[in-house]
C-alpha cells in the first residue's frame, strides 16, 4: 500500500511538473514569434520612412533644378526699350483719334430739329438780316421823300421844312430813327445856319444812300438763307412758317431794344449795338414761338 501510493503519487507529481513545463514552453514560443514579427514591422516602417525620406529629396531636387532661375525670369522679361517699341507713337495715337469735325459731326442734331447749335445761328442771322434789310432801306425812303418834299419848297420856308423833317423821321423805321434823335433831338435848323429851306445836308443823304444799300444786302442774304432752308427741309411749309417767325422776331426785338436804349439816354453807338443783339435775340425766339405753335396745332389736328 506504501509504495503504491507512493508511486501513484510519484506519478502524478511527474505528470503535473510535464503539464506546466508543457504549456510553459508552448507561450515562450508564441511570444517569442511575436515580439520578431513586431520588430520585423517596426524595421519595414523605418525602412518605408527612410525610402520616402530619399524619394523627397530626389522630388525636391528634381524640381529645383527644374525651376526657372532669377536670371532667366529677367532675361525672358521684356525690357523698357521692348515696351516702349511696341508702344503706339504720337503720331499712331493722333491718327486714330477722332478729329473735332468727326465728333461734330457724330453730335449734330437732326435737321429740322431747332434746337442744335447750326439752328440757332441761322435763326439769329435770319432775324438779323430781316432787321437790317427793314431799318437800312426804310431810312433811305424816308430820307429820300425828306429830299423830294423839301426840294419844292420856298427857300425861306422853315417851318414847312421843319414839317418835312418831322414826317420824315416818323416814317424812319425806330432803331434808326433812335440814334437819329440821339445824335440831334431837334427838328429845327442848327443855331447860325443860313442854308435855304429848299436844300438838305449832302452828308445825310450819302449816309442814307449807304444804309440802304446795307439794308439791300442783308436782305439778299437773308431772302437766300430762308430759301435754302426751305428748299432742303422735309416739311416745307413748316420750315417757311419759320423763317418768317424770325425775320418777324428780328425785326420786332431789334426795334424794340433799340428804341429803349434810345429812350434811357444811350449813345448812337450803344444803341446800334443793342439793335443787333436784339435782332439775334429776337429770330432765335421768332422761331422758337413757331415751332410751339406748330407743335400746338398738331397736339389737337
Amino acid at each position: 500500500m506504501s509504495d503504491s501510493a507512493g508511486g501513484v503519487g510519484g506519478s502524478s507529481g511527474g505528470s503535473g511538473i510535464g503539464g506546466d513545463s508543457g504549456m510553459g514552453g508552448g507561450s515562450d514560443s508564441s511570444t517569442s514569434e511575436s515580439i520578431g514579427g513586431l520588430n520585423s514591422g517596426i524595421s519595414g516602417i523605418g525602412n518605408s520612412l527612410e525610402d520616402s525620406k530619399t524619394s523627397c529629396h530626389s522630388s525636391t531636387g528634381s524640381n529645383l533644378a527644374n525651376s526657372p532661375t532669377t536670371a532667366d525670369t529677367l532675361s525672358q522679361s521684356p525690357t523698357t526699350a521692348d515696351l516702349l517699341s511696341s508702344a503706339p507713337t504720337t503720331a499712331e495715337q493722333l491718327s486714330t483719334a477722332p478729329t473735332p469735325a468727326t465728333q461734330l459731326a457724330g453730335q449734330a442734331p437732326a435737321p429740322n430739329d431747332n434746337s442744335g447749335l447750326t439752328d440757332q445761328a441761322e435763326a439769329g442771322l435770319q432775324g438779323l438780316s430781316a432787321l437790317a434789310a427793314r431799318e437800312g432801306i426804310g431810312a433811305e425812303r424816308a430820307r429820300n421823300g425828306y429830299n423830294a418834299a423839301v426840294s419844292q419848297m420856298d427857300p425861306k420856308d422853315v417851318q414847312g421844312r421843319t414839317a418835312a423833317k418831322a414826317t420824315a423821321r416818323a416814317a424812319t423805321p425806330p432803331a434808326t430813327r433812335t440814334v437819329i434823335e440821339a445824335t440831334r433831338p431837334g427838328l429845327g435848323p442848327k443855331p447860325g445856319s443860313v442854308a435855304s429851306a429848299n436844300k438838305t445836308n449832302i452828308g445825310a443823304n450819302q449816309l442814307a444812300g449807304r444804309l440802304g444799300n446795307i439794308g439791300r444786302g442783308f436782305a439778299v442774304a437773308g431772302v437766300a438763307l430762308g430759301a435754302a432752308r426751305i428748299a432742303t427741309a422735309d416739311n416745307k411749309t413748316e420750315e417757311a412758317a419759320r423763317v418768317a417767325g424770325g425775320a418777324l422776331g428780328g425785326i420786332a426785338a431789334g426795334s424794340l431794344v433799340g428804341a429803349k436804349l434810345g429812350a434811357l439816354g444811350a449813345n448812337p453807338i450803344t444803341i446800334g449795338a443793342g439793335a443787333v443783339i436784339g435782332g439775334i435775340v429776337g429770330g432765335i425766339a421768332g422761331e422758337k414761338a413757331v415751332d410751339a405753335a406748330i407743335g400746338w396745332a398738331k397736339s389737337w389736328f
